[in-house]
């Protein structure tokens, strides 16, 4: 049946368990929260087809999508708005910007900050998250370890048992809802993560923040 269909697009890293760790640790604050997502993803030989605008599309649309989710996610929230900056004086289009900032706007009032960058060692850490809410505080270490601030100031550790980027928990959530018929990832939220890329790479051409909606898929755009 058509109403029994589900979409499930690869956006794993809300599945992590440190994800769900920190999620359960932040749900009983109300308010908005406060996201900082920075990627250390190294650089890619211009020649590469990642970034050819028509087969990768470059890396926000291809990569950055993910931290897009992951915000989401952390903030429980969906984004309304986008803006975006890269580094100056490139002569590669915006699409093709891989050392870039993108701030997002979400509809509960929670704000997220993704920093990534082609320009850093392998030495630090690949993805650093930190979030802030209520008096409480939460750090993801590339997905191996992370910690847990309450209002006592003392730090819980989490995770320490090696790298989850939530690809087992995802596909084992897909199938759960296909049973259920409660879908792991709601097809709106996805829309908008990539939306929101896409978005990003107009902000980063025009200099101004751009709306975020669903509406706006359907003229086209």
């Amino acid at each position: 049946k058509a109403g029994d269909r589900q979409l499930m697009v690869g956006f794993n890293r809300r599945f992590a368990p440190l994800v769900r760790e920190v999620r359960d640790f932040l749900a009983p604050v109300a308010g908005p929260r406060t996201i900082l997502i920075r990627v250390n993803a190294g650089a890619i030989p211009g020649d590469h087809w990642t970034q050819d605008p028509e087969r990768g599309g470059g890396r926000i649309i291809g990569e950055a999508c993910h931290f897009v989710d992951l915000a989401q996610a952390l903030a429980d929230s969906d984004v309304t708005a986008v803006s975006a900056i890269s580094h100056g004086g490139t002569s590669l289009p915006a699409q093709l910007a891989d050392d870039i900032s993108i701030s997002l706007t979400l509809a509960n009032g929670s704000i997220a900050t993704i920093i990534y960058t082609a320009s850093g060692p392998n030495a630090v850490d690949k993805e650093h998250v930190e979030v802030f809410a209520g008096g409480r505080a939460a750090v993801i270490r590339d997905f191996r370890e992370g910690a847990l601030y309450g209002t006592t100031g003392r730090a819980k550790k989490i995770g320490g048992g090696g790298q989850d980027k939530g690809q087992a928990a995802m596909i084992a959530a897909f199938a759960d809802g296909l049973k259920s018929g409660s879908p792991a990832l709601a097809a709106e939220s996805a829309m908008l993560t990539t939306l929101a890329t896409f978005r990003a790479i107009s902000a980063i051409g025009t200099g101004r923040t751009q709306p975020v909606s669903l509406s706006d898929c359907d003229d086209g755009n």
